[in-house]
This record gives C-alpha cells, structure tokens and sequence, in this order.
C-alpha cells in the first residue's frame, strides 16, 4: 500500500482561488450556514486575513485544504479548516498529520490551553474527525446571519500533550 505523502505548507497564491472554488458540500454549506453569503473565495479571504497562522496542506502538489488559528485570549485559540472534494482519499494520513500539528501547537505555547469553535449541526463527518482528534462537542446552538445550528467544540491541551 502506498504512503500517504501530505505537505503542510504556508499560504501560496491562487490557493484562495482554488480552494473555494474546489470546497466539499459539506463546507460549502457550513460557510454559507454561518455566513448567509455563498461567496467562498470572500469567507477564506476574510479567515486568513483574521488568522494568526494559515496553512496549506497539499498532496501531489494540489492543495487539499486549508487551516488557520486566531487568538481570542491569552489560553485560547479559535481554530478552522476547510477543505476539498479530494480530502477524503487521504483520511488517515489527515487525521494523523493534525494531531501532530496539534500537539506541536500546544507543546510551542505554554499559555494555550484550548482551541474553539462551532461546527455546523449538520456536519457529520466534521463531528467524527473533531472526536478523532480528541475534541468535545457541546449540543447545538442557533448561531450565525440565519441562526442556523452549531455545536460548539474545543480540542484540550490534556487531549494532545
């Protein structure tokens, strides 16, 4: 069996560009839930730009996906990703490098002790990959433009440490 080979990468130009144009349904309708706009290329561009960090994680020379951290307080970041329609042939080896990426980020910074966010109720294969990397997901709540739901998550220090 082939080894999955991923690249995490900072952020290139036209990645913006081909990664929205190339999203998954799911986050497609995740961005469009929170957002009420279905202008992709403007939500990434705005997430980056807000972003403390944004990578890109490429396979083959494409790009796969895109994630990204912000601070909200001093032990506490949000977290984000998105990614494309080809994502899922490459699964294990994603659930794999993030944890990684996760453990770097906390064991890098002393004072972090959570990443957050909200995932949209509707996003199954989000709520797994979230468990997998050892998040908590709180029930639902109305969240965005349209008050669509939302499950609030946070990934733990204790959970990657």
């Amino acid at each position: 069996m082939k080894r999955e080979t991923l690249l995490i990468r900072g952020l290139k130009s036209g990645d913006l560009e081909y990664l929205a144009d190339n999203l998954r349904n799911a986050d497609k309708q995740e961005l469009a839930a929170a957002s009420g706009s279905r202008n992709f290329l403007s939500r990434l561009s705005v997430s980056a730009e807000l972003s403390d960090s944004v990578k890109v994680v490429e396979a083959e020379g494409v790009p796969l996906l895109i994630f990204g951290t912000a601070a909200i307080s001093k032990d506490t970041k949000a977290v984000w990703l998105v990614g494309t329609k080809r994502i899922n042939a490459y699964s294990r080896a994603m659930v794999e490098e993030a944890r990684q990426v996760l453990r770097h980020w906390f064991e890098g910074d002393s004072n972090l002790l959570r990443l957050m966010n909200f995932t949209y109720a509707k996003n199954n294969l989000h709520h797994k990959w979230l468990r997998a990397l050892g998040a908590e997901i709180m029930p639902a709540e109305p969240v965005g433009t349209r008050g669509a739901l939302f499950h609030p998550f946070e990934i733990r220090r204790e959970a990657c440490v």
